[in-house]
């Protein structure tokens, strides 16, 4: 009675069929979404059999249509076409499976082979009907397509046995690889019938009449036992996948533990900057437990305000990667503390941000033996400064300001009145310097807050000028849109004012103390030539003299501590050590350039606070280009060289280096026709470069010659002005360097 039903109720049957297999694909898709990520290989292409399920659904619902509206061309070429894209779903998994699993590899050769066949038999048939199009795709694509997954079934099991032991697993797999065989055979090779071999015997008809039942039910019941069998995998490969979760969360809480041992403080907090970890070394240093920090945002319990050190730091971290600094924070009972922190984000498996890594080491008590250290060079510098001052000198003042008013009202007539006013005047002027030094000495020390260098420069001057000795000449220059810097101006102060010191002692005989002030970017030529330096915006504060210079014997270790080069008790060799210390610790560092007899120039970078200025390097200069000119750069120093040349080429010139003056002159002499320009660096060896120029140009008077130099005054290479077509001060940067070059090529 069944079988009559459905031989006669075909389009019953195909939408038995058709929905065994829609169910199928949906089940896939379902279980797909539950489970996103695995490290089962499996999972990554069984959307594909998913696929396969779903469209092939779609094909026998159409087919049950043309049993409903008849065979209209529409539905023919419909159900052809999603016949085809189901099976070949279904090949590309088979493939696929073979190539994750144990066996070798099958290559490109097979799906070549397939398609062969698959286009070669409705052409050798002689038979171009839509039907003979669907039995093609059964027998090249369905039929190989089952057989090759039945195969990667039990292949993919053997190469996963280690990760799926114990998960009793192993009857799934073997159930699912029978039914795609079984489907091989009944979705393959039972085809529709048609007037070739094997299609003319083998068909849906001889089916019936052997079986009495329609092949597509068989088909359908195949459909249900794979996706339960598929859903019963799956559902163990995301218990698996807990399993280890778990196993992993326990690592990580052992791991805990052992991070709790740490003395150091170690949080972790998100993008957003909530806590998510926070170990006993925290909980020590900053009084809060694990329970009440967990969740909170560490801006809000961390900092007092948002530094400009903070926002660095930030930005640096999801740039980069990581960040280390000072910070000031402050703990649970508003206790300041100085943490030496080190940040480093933390990626998943696909690369991209997770967290942040914070490590902090308390090192408040560090910091408050370094301030006593810079209290003591402090101290010094202001008896250096003071000189003859007594500590009781307000003591003095105070009664003689307190008296110039009572002589006022005694002596009234106009000679005395004067002679009182100047006494007042100058009274006053006394008590204002010695105000200045005891400000410079008791100042705030620690801080970092936005200023202007420009006020200290001021303040500085005018202590050199009510103090330094007559013959000593003070020149400042400081342009008006000076960028902000982020420091202490207190330490900021006793690093310019020990330079200024240090340049009046080596001027016995009085010259010139230069203090200048520019905005500088550094770009990557100039960091490659220092490798203190970072690309990026900075303050230059140059202090220079006219003294007696520093031999290069001594220049090696000005910055030792208790290295000093002056009469016992005058100094104890610790200010410029101090001095670089502070620099430093102010993301800084400081050049020198010194001749002996000419003079000394120390020049301190200090970067510039990056939201208060328009970065230089985010506009991309147009360099000027060279047209192959021949160049010929003489410097000694092998990093400046090798930088230089690198540059030149880069940008279109050829170069000849030479190390010192007298090979500049010889590789002149030998190729004057060629070089265009010589770049000469005035402390040359063997020959200086002054020297050198001079004797190139009574070889060609009218050869182009840049003379380079540390010094940061034009006015010292004066004597050598006529010789020179143009001055490019050390350090420079590429575009400094090209645009002089071409500049002095264009003169006429």
């Amino acid at each position: 009675m069944l079988t009559d039903f459905f031989i006669k109720n075909l389009d019953v049957v195909f939408f038995i069929y058709g929905f065994a297999f829609t169910i199928l694909g949906i089940i896939i898709f379902v279980q797909l979404r539950v489970t996103k990520q695995s490290k089962f290989r499996l999972l990554d292409i069984l959307w594909l059999l998913a696929w396969f399920g779903f469209i092939h659904g779609i094909s026998e619902f159409i087919d049950m249509f043309k049993l409903i509206k008849g065979n209209l061309p529409f539905l023919e070429i419909l159900g052809a076409s999603v016949l085809f894209i189901s099976f070949l779903s279904l090949f590309l998994f088979g493939y696929g499976m073979i190539n994750i699993g144990g066996r070798k590899r099958l290559g490109i050769w097979f799906p070549f082979t397939i398609a062969l066949l698959f286009l070669g038999m409705p052409a050798l048939s002689g038979a171009t009907s839509f039907d003979t199009w669907n039995i093609s795709s059964r027998y090249f694509l369905g039929f190989p397509g089952a057989i090759l997954s039945a195969t990667g079934f039990i292949s993919y099991y053997k190469s996963e046995a280690k990760k799926l032991d114990g998960a009793k697993i192993e009857k799934y797999f073997i159930l699912i690889a029978l039914l795609f065989g079984l489907y091989g055979i009944f979705g393959g090779w039972i085809v529709p019938q048609a007037n070739f071999y094997p299609a003319s015997a083998i068909n849906n008809v001889w089916f019936i009449s052997w079986f009495g039942f329609p092949v597509q039910m068989f088909r359908a019941l195949i459909a249900v036992g794979i996706a339960w069998s598929l859903w019963n995998i799956v559902n163990i490969f995301n218990i698996e996948e807990a399993a280890e979760r778990k196993l992993a969360e326990e690592k990580i809480r052992e791991q805990s533990a052992l991070l709790d041992k740490a003395h150091d403080a170690i949080g972790v907090w998100d993008l957003e900057q909530h806590f998510i970890y926070w170990n006993k070394g925290a909980e020590h240093l900053y009084g809060w437990a694990a329970e009440e920090i967990i969740g909170k945002n560490a801006d809000e319990l961390l900092y007092k305000e948002e530094s400009a050190r903070r926002i660095e730091a930030k930005k640096s971290v999801i740039e980069k990667g990581e960040w280390a600094g000072e910070l000031y924070e402050v703990t649970k009972d508003g206790k300041e503390v100085i943490v030496e922190s080190r940040w480093t984000m933390v990626r998943d498996d696909a690369g991209k941000p997770k967290s942040i890594l914070v490590i902090n080491t308390d090192i408040t008590e560090k910091k408050k033996l370094e301030a006593q250290f810079l209290r003591a060079q402090r101290m010094e510098s202001i008896g250096t400064l003071a000189g003859g001052i007594a500590h009781d000198l307000n003591n003095v003042l105070t009664p003689i300001m307190l008296s110039l008013q009572l002589l006022k009202d005694k002596y009234i007539d106009e000679d005395c009145q004067k002679l009182l006013d100047m006494l007042d005047r100058n009274t006053k002027r006394g008590a204002d310097l010695i105000k200045q030094v005891l400000s410079f000495a008791r100042g705030v020390e620690g801080e970092r807050n936005p200023l202007q260098a420009k006020h200290i420069i001021t303040e500085i001057e005018k202590v050199a000028k009510e103090t330094f000795p007559r013959n000593i000449e003070i020149r400042t220059d400081i342009p008006k849109d000076l960028w902000r810097i982020s420091g202490d101006a207190t330490q900021l102060h006793q690093v310019i004012m020990n330079l200024c010191v240090n340049a009046r002692d080596a001027m016995p005989s009085g010259g010139t103390l230069s203090i200048t002030a520019s905005n500088f970017f550094i770009d990557e030529n100039y960091a490659r030539m220092h490798t203190e330096a970072k690309v990026g915006s900075y303050i230059v504060i140059a202090v220079s003299d006219t003294g007696t210079g520093i031999s290069p014997e001594v220049l090696d270790r000005i910055f030792e501590p208790f290295f000093t080069t002056k009469e016992h008790g005058k100094g104890t060799g610790l200010g410029l050590s101090t001095a670089l210390g502070i620099v430093k610790s102010h993301g800084g560092f400081i050049n020198v350039y010194s001749e002996v007899g000419k003079g000394t120039t120390f020049q301190v970078y200090l970067p510039a606070i990056k939201t208060e200025i328009k970065d230089a390097g985010q506009h991309k200069l147009e360099l000027p280009v060279g047209n192959g000119e021949f160049i010929l750069v003489a410097e000694d120093e092998v990093s400046i060289c090798e930088i230089t040349c690198s540059t030149l080429e880069a940008y279109g010139y050829k170069v000849l280096t030479a190390e010192d003056g007298e090979q500049a002159v010889a590789l002149y002499t030998e190729n004057k026709d060629k070089i265009k320009i010589v770049l000469m660096d005035m402390m040359m060896p063997v020959m200086d470069g002054q020297t050198s120029i001079r004797a190139i140009r009574k070889i060609n008077p009218e050869v182009k010659i840049i003379a380079v130099s540390g010094l940061s005054e034009k006015d010292r290479l004066a004597n050598i002005a006529h010789y020179t077509n143009a001055f490019l001060p050390k350090p420079y940067t590429a575009e400094k360097l090209l645009k002089t070059m071409h500049e002095v090529l264009s003169a006429k």
